[in-house]
């Protein structure tokens, strides 16, 4: 597929970090907390019809919406925290479930990454903004 150039899209829903591995019946297991999200980004990842097969630079702006306890009668309290905190997940294992969901549809291995640069913030909606550069 197509190795050229740069590729800009959102992937609509709640971010998830992938979950550490579980130990269950003499097994090695991942919990399914991740699943919704992993969906949702192979589903947006499909959608590009792109496939990186070369060195790439990832963005990621990791997206949530502030829960009510942030506002006092419609606006934000004064003393909201400015970004996502502990309960939005730690950056590295939401970067992780983020691109190990693309394998097979936007790069052939995560390997290919070389440059990564990833952020938490509030918004009105919920997802995460995805930018990938062909080196």
């Amino acid at each position: 597929m197509n190795n050229a150039g740069n590729l800009l899209f959102f992937i609509s829903g709640v971010p998830a970090p992938q979950p550490r591995p579980r130990l269950g019946r003499g097994r090695v297991f991942n919990p399914p907390s991740a699943n919704t999200w992993r969906a949702a980004v192979a589903l947006a990842a499909i959608q590009t019809g792109r496939e990186f097969t070369g060195w790439v630079s990832v963005s990621i702006v990791f997206r949530f919406v502030r829960p009510p306890s942030h506002f006092l009668r419609g606006d934000l309290r004064h003393n909201s925290p400015a970004f996502p905190g502990k309960s939005a997940g730690d950056i590295d294992n939401l970067i992780k479930s983020t691109l190990d969901a693309a394998i097979g549809s936007l790069w052939v291995d995560d390997s290919q990454i070389v440059d990564i640069r990833a952020s938490r913030v509030y918004a009105e909606t919920a997802g995460a903004t995805v930018s990938i550069s062909a080196l």
